[in-house]
């Protein structure tokens, strides 16, 4: 778990109920299984408190949790019925992630 500040708390979030995560500005906005958490806080601090083999980064403005996929098609990844980019530059790694992380 990770704790994050919240307005004027700081609150603990499981990396278990993270759905995935979204870059706005200088905020990120963690969707969880509980809810939304707003935050002030860089994609790359975020990224280095997360376990790399469980999330990936597939756009400037968006990191997933692997076990929350539902579906990858066509430059898009599906995670609690949203349809999330992937983009040009992540594309690769992620591809490589997603095979190594257990693809039939």
């Amino acid at each position: 778990a990770m704790f994050v500040k919240n307005d004027h708390r700081l609150q603990r979030v499981a990396f278990d109920d993270i759905l995935y995560i979204e870059g706005m500005k200088e905020y990120l906005m963690m969707y969880t299984t509980t809810g939304k958490v707003l935050t002030l806080q860089s994609f790359r601090r975020v990224e280095e408190v997360l376990p790399p083999d469980r999330f990936a980064r597939i756009h400037k403005s968006f990191l997933v949790a692997l076990s929350r996929i539902e579906h990858v098609e066509r430059g898009k990844v599906q995670v609690a019925g949203r349809l999330l980019p992937i983009g040009d530059t992540y594309r690769e790694p992620f591809f490589n992630l997603i095979k190594a992380y257990n693809l039939l």
